[in-house]
């Protein structure tokens, strides 16, 4: 199956930024971290979230980018729990245009408790590394 994508100046040089971090920096905590900042620079991210999959635990912990109290927003998801556990377990990114119609949507952050779900989208994408 052939695509044709076309990107902009911005998003390559925002991925090639990502691909350069991902690469270079040997410590995961702080590799996320810069992920989060440059998808906040160059693509307006507003609330983001890197998940792990922590398969001895069988949990999936997050790092944020773009709550108040980022310290304090401690959540963790089982496989197949919530949007996040689902894209986990299935390996395949999904796309919420509208929260307010996705009966997966947790809000287990609580970040968007008092944000008008129907104007909030929500896209997870997996990470795999094998």
């Amino acid at each position: 199956m052939k695509h044709d994508y076309n990107f902009s100046y911005d998003e390559l040089l925002c991925l090639y930024e990502v691909q350069t971090v991902a690469l270079r920096e040997s410590d995961l905590d702080k590799a996320l971290k810069i992920t989060l900042n440059i998808l906040s620079e160059k693509m307006e991210l507003k609330r983001g979230i890197i998940s792990i999959y922590h398969k001895e635990m069988d949990e999936i912990h997050h790092d944020t980018y773009g709550f108040e109290n980022p310290e304090d927003v401690i959540v963790k998801f089982k496989l197949g729990e919530g949007i996040t556990g689902e894209v986990v377990k299935s390996g395949k990114s999904i796309s919420i245009p509208r929260l307010n119609k996705s009966p997966l949507f947790l809000d287990k952050t609580g970040a968007r408790k008092n944000l008008n779900k129907e104007d909030l989208s929500f896209i997870c994408v997996p990470i795999i590394h094998r």
